[in-house]
């Protein structure tokens, strides 16, 4: 039996979530040729995504994420559509949609925080009880590790049988460089790559920088937070080894993890730890915070230290001056990335609609 199922990626143009929308759409084409398909984006990114399976369909819905519209109006644009099932790739999913969907939550950072502001501990508290609530009444919920599966059991209280874990995969556009000059010398700098929220802690790997012998290159793309730390490098005359790149194309970002000393990310909070499985495919050595979920995804492949202690970080660093304990890391980071296959997460979502069909 044919299903009608509708993927919300109106977040497609978002780092994070447009990477999961983008391939997990792609391997759905080459896998299922049986149902229907109906993609939910905005005018602008209707150029993002690439449709050559004739049941995939684009629908253009012009309604901001978080936003008073998506809780009122979203609903009646899923009801003309009438689809058998809906799938919201992020937690904004409207309060009075009660059809048949899945969710998938690829954390729970967006309800934690320390910030006694009245407004943003408001939104967290109206965050979580519409997320409490709509995970439960959620045909099924997906996400990217065993360690945020937990979190959602115990802070959302789900039934486990509910929560499917399917991983998320490694996405290189392209080992073949094309020529370009690249403004650093190898092995001359620390690599960091993602987003600068309060959560990613780049703020304590800057203030570690005087004791390391060793630039700093940050690549990721631009808004509030860069300013602060802009800021907080200048505060700190550090300019002349903090380098902020912003957003840089594939080919750049490719060399510049080919030819890091190691990638470095001091995260308070993870969800899967994407570019760190990224800097391993590029045979780029990996220091990051020690955390669950980074132990379950990147197991013996990375060098963990303890968080926010900066003696353990410095050692660490310090391990990569031996040539062979490098190797050695380098040699694990690529057999680990293996494990992860957008391919078969796709499977496994489309094993997921069909067996909601059948009920």
């Amino acid at each position: 039996m044919q299903m009608k199922i509708v993927i919300d990626a109106r977040l497609i143009s978002k780092k994070g979530i447009g990477r999961y929308l983008k391939n997990l759409i792609f391997n759905l084409q080459i896998l299922d040729n049986v149902n229907r398909y109906v993609i939910l984006l905005k005018t602008e990114d209707l150029d993002r995504l690439n449709l050559f399976n004739k049941n995939f369909e684009k629908l253009e819905v012009n309604i901001r994420e978080y936003s008073i519209k998506e809780q009122i109006f979203l609903p009646f644009y899923l009801a003309k559509i009438d689809p058998d099932l809906v799938h919201f790739p992020n937690v904004n999913v409207p309060f009075f949609y009660n059809d048949s969907y899945i969710i998938t939550i690829h954390d729970l950072i967006m309800l934690k925080g320390n910030d006694k502001n009245l407004r943003r501990v408001l939104k967290r508290f109206l965050l979580k009880f519409i997320l409490k609530t709509k995970a439960s009444k959620a045909k099924s919920i997906l996400t990217v590790s065993n360690s945020i599966k937990d979190e959602i059991v115990t802070g959302l209280k789900i039934n486990k049988d509910n929560v499917v874990v399917a991983y998320n995969g490694v996405d290189i556009t392209s080992l073949a460089l094309a020529p370009k000059k690249l403004s650093f010398e190898k092995d001359s700098y620390l690599f960091y790559v993602g987003s600068l929220y309060p959560h990613k802690n780049v703020d304590f790997l800057v203030k570690c920088l005087s004791d390391i012998n060793k630039q700093l290159v940050i690549v990721g793309k631009e808004d509030q937070f860069t300013k602060k730390l802009k800021e907080l490098v200048t505060s700190l005359n550090l300019d002349f080894k903090v380098k902020i790149l912003g957003f840089v194309e594939d080919d750049e970002l490719s060399l510049l993890y080919q030819n890091a000393f190691a990638f470095v990310s001091p995260t308070l909070e993870e969800g899967f730890g994407l570019p760190g499985l990224e800097a391993m495919a590029y045979g780029c050595p990996v220091i990051v915070s020690d955390l669950p979920v980074l132990r379950e995804i990147y197991q013996d492949s990375a060098l963990f230290f303890k968080v926010n202690n900066k003696i353990d970080l410095l050692d660490k660093i310090k391990m990569l001056e031996d040539k062979q304990i490098k190797n050695d890391l380098v040699t694990k980071g690529m057999l680990a990335i293996k494990r992860y296959s957008w391919v078969e997460q796709a499977k496994l979502t489309l094993k997921l609609y069909v067996e909601i069909g059948k009920d």
